[in-house]
């Protein structure tokens, strides 16, 4: 009867220790086997430039001082780069306008004179929206003639129409006109002689 009731006494004692010491291994077993989770974080898209490239018809013409008309064709490669800003949203596009395919005409058959704008490029930075016109002063000089020939300009205004979610260029047009606002221009800033740069007669419009 003692020996039963000694059993029983250290049954009691044992029984919180077992437990307690339970509880602290199955917590450590937990603890090791589940993965800690990272806070989860806050992720904001940043957007990258984007390169468009669309090819432009050009035709018309303008009107010398004498009353001739000059014709004016070919076409217009516009290159356009939209660019982020500090926010990480597109807001800017740079585009480079390249002339080096448009010609002008004078006269007919054996009278005809060729001009062209001896590759000329423009670039400008404008603000990214859905449509934006933009003007730009082309010179032109006789066909052949040299780098440093004097020139004359025609005024070119040209209406892009943009995807301001993408940033894209899709499409646009673009209209020829005199150039009321400069007199000729030469095509190069080279000097000769310490002198003004030397060219042909210019070609009055």
């Amino acid at each position: 009867m003692k020996r039963e009731r000694n059993i029983w006494r250290r049954r009691s004692l044992l029984s919180p220790i077992a437990l307690s010491l339970l509880v602290w291994i199955t917590g450590a077993l937990v603890c090791g086997v589940m993965p800690a989770r990272a806070a989860p974080q806050k992720t904001t898209s940043q957007a990258t430039r984007v390169d468009s490239s669309i090819r432009i018809n050009v035709s018309g013409g303008v009107t010398a001082a004498d009353g001739t008309e000059i014709k004016v064709s070919g076409y217009v490669i516009v290159n356009s780069s939209a660019v982020p800003n500090r926010t990480g949203a597109l807001s800017s596009v740079i585009l480079t306008f390249d002339f080096s395919d448009v010609t002008a005409r004078v006269g007919s058959g054996a009278h005809e004179v060729a001009y062209d704008t001896k590759g000329f490029q423009s670039t400008k930075i404008r603000p990214l929206k859905a449509s934006d016109v933009i003007q730009i002063v082309v010179p032109y000089s006789p066909s052949g003639s040299g780098p440093t020939t004097q020139a004359n300009t025609l005024l070119v205004t040209a209406t892009l129409n943009f995807n301001v979610a993408t940033g894209v260029l899709v499409n646009g047009s673009i209209t020829v006109g005199n150039n009321t606002f400069s007199s000729p221009v030469w095509c190069s800033l080279k000097r000769q002689d310490d002198g003004p740069a030397r060219g042909g007669p210019s070609f009055s419009v």
